[in-house]
């Protein structure tokens, strides 16, 4: 075997140059676990995230490598309809833009819309902060776009631009690179977040896209095999429920426990709506359009999480797009009632001052490396146990379903997709809600979120009662159990083994 002086490397080309890449490429990575192992021996919460997050990557290739089918004349369709729709609305930019200034805008360059907005029509310039050089940066971009359209003169163009640029992006998605055997594959990045949550984006061959943030829209472009149907199962109010247990109120338990917590932020927020009283009316008034495809209902599950997370009354607003007067008035109300989750964000701040770091009930611990009197980190440290736990308890039960041998397809922040041959619904069905019963004890008390499963053909949501998808994701309804089918995983008690270590070394 030939040996390389990596000292006394000079003009080093061809084939060699890349043995000695490769090489390095090893010897550096064996020399970062031999510093690294020590640290993990002797830190017992380190060791066992390392080994669960180590266990993640065989369900995230399984998924990758399987990839979605996707039903090619149904993506035509809908770039063909999507092309039409951007066609009528640069026409309506380029009259208004005529109108204004005498010539068209090119609404993706950001210098035009500086001009027009700021040179022509006067109004107030927009920054943004660039942490790369330490100042701010006149912008104009969509949140500074969103801004400009509380002003009378220019809502009507804003308007047009954000939904020019969603429908740009929705064609963008459609036309991604789709591999020969028509289907579409991401790559999953099991610690790609501080949080623990995955991401998602193009895999090693360069096709693929984000799967995990895709709108429900162009989800219908996703079919299941033929013979086989999708289900997604998900967590139900998951983060909701965490914030409830944490901060151990009584009210908010309930609320998350008994009804439709978000339709109760929806009737907080919206008082005016014309509400029943009575649970599946008032849902179905909260799920009307409100802002493009959100529905109220939408916006208060937006409202909730940003309250919850120490989000101001302004910048809720801002996203939710309703006057901040409104915000301020729900977060009034929303802390009356729930008083509990003020005092769990003042314990958190006070705990992320003292340690600098937060540990979750399932032993994840994270760093905080802003500053500790500022509201930015602090908002960091107060969502960062309920989305970290909804993450690792989502990935114990996508594990629990691949050596369940159910076919995964897809995991969706607080959801799993996986499709079954049609006539093994039920058992499958059955066999995934087992999987997500995944417990966890905090403040002392053994708590599992409850979970639903929908399914159909096409990974879109039916929300018109198969009338505009009729062969999309609707509500699971079980069957008759099989009384020969033994549950699979036994129950858990509080034990003094952290969760997610049981869980992984559990035989089945």
């Amino acid at each position: 075997m030939k040996v390389y002086q990596t000292d006394r490397l000079e003009g080093v080309v061809g084939d060699a140059s890349l043995h000695i890449y490769n090489g390095l490429d090893a010897c550096l990575t064996t020399e970062i676990w031999q510093a690294l192992d020590p640290l993990l021996q002797a830190d017992q919460h380190a060791s066992f995230i390392y080994r669960f997050q180590f266990g993640m990557q065989g369900p995230a290739l399984m998924m990758t490598r399987r990839g979605m089918l996707i039903d090619e004349p149904e993506r035509q369709r809908m770039i063909e309809e999507l092309t039409q729709q951007r066609l009528r609305l640069e026409h309506i930019l380029s009259s208004l833009a005529h109108a204004v200034w005498g010539r068209s805008l090119n609404p993706n360059s950001s210098e035009a819309l500086k001009a027009f907005f700021y040179r022509t029509l006067h109004l107030p310039e927009q920054y943004r902060y660039d942490k790369g050089k330490r100042e701010r940066v006149l912008t104009a971009n969509a949140e500074a776009i969103e801004k400009l359209s509380n002003y009378f003169i220019a809502k009507p163009i804003c308007n047009v631009i954000l939904e020019l640029r969603r429908i740009i992006k929705m064609i963008g998605m459609l036309r991604t690179a789709v591999d020969p055997d028509g289907r579409l594959r991401c790559a999953y990045n099991t610690t790609g977040t501080e949080t623990g949550r995955w991401s998602s984006n193009k895999n090693v061959f360069g096709t693929g896209t984000n799967l995990q943030n895709v709108n429900d829209r162009l989800r219908r472009i996703c079919r299941s095999d033929p013979g086989y149907k999708f289900g997604q199962a998900d967590l139900a109010q998951a983060e909701s429920r965490i914030v409830a247990y944490l901060s151990n109120d009584l009210n908010y338990i309930k609320a998350c426990e008994s009804g439709d917590l978000h339709t109760t932020c929806c009737r907080m927020i919206w008082p005016d709506l014309p509400w029943t009283g009575n649970l599946k009316k008032d849902k179905a008034i909260a799920e009307t359009p409100f802002y493009h495809h959100l529905s109220y209902r939408d916006m208060s599950k937006r409202a909730g999480h940003g309250s919850n997370y120490f989000g101001t009354a302004a910048a809720i607003a801002m996203i939710i797009k309703v006057p901040p007067k409104l915000i301020s008035n729900f977060q009034e109300l929303y802390f009356d009632r729930f008083p509990g989750i003020r005092a769990w964000q003042r314990q958190t701040i006070l705990t992320l001052q003292q340690t600098r770091q937060i540990v979750s009930p399932l032993g994840r611990r994270r760093q905080f490396f802003g500053r500790p009197d500022d509201p930015a980190t602090w908002r960091e440290a107060i969502a960062s146990v309920p989305q970290g736990m909804i993450g690792d308890l989502l990935n114990v039960a996508l594990w629990r379903a691949a050596k369940a041998r159910i076919e995964l397809l897809g995991q969706v922040h607080d959801s799993i997709l996986f499709q079954f041959r049609e006539e093994d619904e039920d058992r499958v069905c059955r066999l995934m809600l087992e999987c997500l019963k995944v417990p966890f004890v905090i403040g002392g008390k053994l708590r599992v979120i409850p979970s639903e499963i929908v399914t159909g053909w096409n990974w879109s949501a039916d929300k018109e009662k198969r009338k505009d998808n009729p062969h999309g994701l609707t509500d699971w309804t079980p069957g008759v159990p099989d009384p020969r089918q033994p549950p699979i995983y036994r129950a858990y008690a509080a034990a003094d083994l952290p969760l997610l270590d049981r869980v992984l070394c559990s035989a089945y």
